[in-house]
């Protein structure tokens, strides 16, 4: 996608809007929510590619591992023609087209002015700490709050029922990933004591969330983040790691963190959120015959299953939802994402860029296997395009100088 300099600029910012806003609209008044509604800033997102880059006559560019998802596509709208919850299904459906397709719009802008991408996104996550900040207070005095109470970030608990404020999970995954943009940010040989400041508070707000999936993710997708072709610098960097996660740990012992009733609850595996997702697990991978082993029950239809209805409800698990409602064909898309990926290891070693979005793309892949639904799990599908588009350029780039050397 060839444009100006200062359209390509423009756009590889502007991308990081929907995104934030996506996450903090509950800090805004109600007025305001339903103008930055996430599918309204998408698009004035399209619109704003249409008016700057299409003037400019962008170059399309397209990579074979993007059939994946058209074929994926393919499969749930295929599924929208038996389900019984067609509005749900729809809504999943063109949810979740509308970021893909937003990405795939915009993916090269972005690969091709990544650090203002990164920049700009590191940006949004320090307003969106500061929103944290204005609500919550600072992540220890809010966790000393916390103790012996069912509260914990994103939720106020009153004497009738909880009143969410935004979703725990959603914000522990958003800043797992601003976690992940800020690594990528310190610059080797530098210490920039503010950026490891950003970080902390990060995972402290992480922890308050009692969100055990993303923060799981998240310390894998640091070891890839971190990963390096040597065996030697391996051992050197997990050593790092391991003073680096006692000194977290002798930082939560300082707040009380391991007498809490609450985190005792949530991280010991006592918490009933566990044995109630194993549950609808189990309904998702029940068999209903051979014709929906293969083909599913309909795109959407998981929620129909549970309660008759056209009611939106999945099993916290990308997988199940996907044999459930798509059967064997539409999981299989999953692994084959992942596979694509993997088999790239070799690259991710040659370019840092590459390492970011690979160790992204793993923490969104593991997040969809603890929680939300397929539109809800749109990050796994935007950084599965990124990282695409940055292993083309990787390849091109490995190509154009194989053959000067060769000349």
């Amino acid at each position: 996608m060839a444009g100006t300099g200062k359209v390509d600029r423009f756009l590889a910012v502007w991308i990081t809007v929907p995104i934030f806003l996506g996450y903090s609209t509950y800090f805004f008044p109600y007025s305001l929510k339903s103008f930055f509604s996430p599918i309204t800033m998408i698009a004035v997102s399209v619109f704003f590619y249409i008016l700057f880059s299409f003037l400019t006559k962008p170059r399309f560019n397209f990579v074979p591992e993007l059939r994946i998802l058209i074929l994926f596509f393919l499969v749930l709208f295929i599924g929208l023609l038996y389900t019984n919850a067609l509005k749900y299904g729809s809504d999943k459906l063109n949810i979740l087209f509308a970021w893909v397709f937003l990405f795939y719009l915009y993916g090269f802008i972005i690969i091709n002015n990544f650090d203002l991408f990164v920049k700009a996104t590191f940006f949004s996550g320090a307003v969106f700490l500061f929103l944290l900040f204005s609500k919550f207070g600072d992540p220890i005095t809010f966790f000393k709050s916390m103790q012996g109470e069912i509260v914990r970030l994103g939720v106020t608990k009153s004497d009738d029922n909880e009143d969410y404020l935004l979703n725990p999970i959603w914000v522990a995954r958003y800043l797992g990933f601003l976690f992940l943009i800020a690594l990528y940010s310190l610059k080797k040989g530098k210490i920039n004591y503010l950026t490891y400041a950003y970080l902390l508070c990060i995972f402290l707000y992480m922890i308050t969330s009692g969100s055990k999936g993303p923060i799981f993710a998240l310390i894998v997708a640091s070891l890839i983040f971190f990963a390096d072709s040597r065996l030697a610098k391996n051992m050197r960097n997990i050593i790092i790691f391991i003073f680096i996660c006692l000194g977290v740990l002798a930082l939560l012992n300082f707040i009380d963190f391991f007498s809490s009733s609450f985190f005792i609850s949530r991280f010991s595996g006592e918490s009933s959120s566990g044995a109630e997702r194993e549950d609808l697990i189990g309904v998702a991978l029940e068999y209903r015959g051979l014709g929906s082993f293969f083909w599913g029950t309909g795109t959407g239809n998981f929620g129909y299953i549970m309660s008759q209805r056209d009611t939106r409800a999945y099993p916290h698990n990308i997988f199940a939802e996907l044999y459930c409602e798509n059967g064997i064909i539409g999981a299989s898309f999953i692994l084959v994402m992942l596979y694509s990926v993997v088999r790239k290891y070799t690259l991710i070693f040659k370019n840092r860029t590459l390492k970011l979005l690979c160790a992204l793309f793993i923490f969104f892949f593991l997040n969809a296997l603890f929680s939300g639904d397929l539109f809800s799990n749109e990050y796994l599908f935007i950084f599965f395009i990124l990282f695409h588009y940055e292993a083309k350029m990787v390849t091109k780039e490995e190509e154009f100088m194989l053959m000067l050397n060769t000349a």
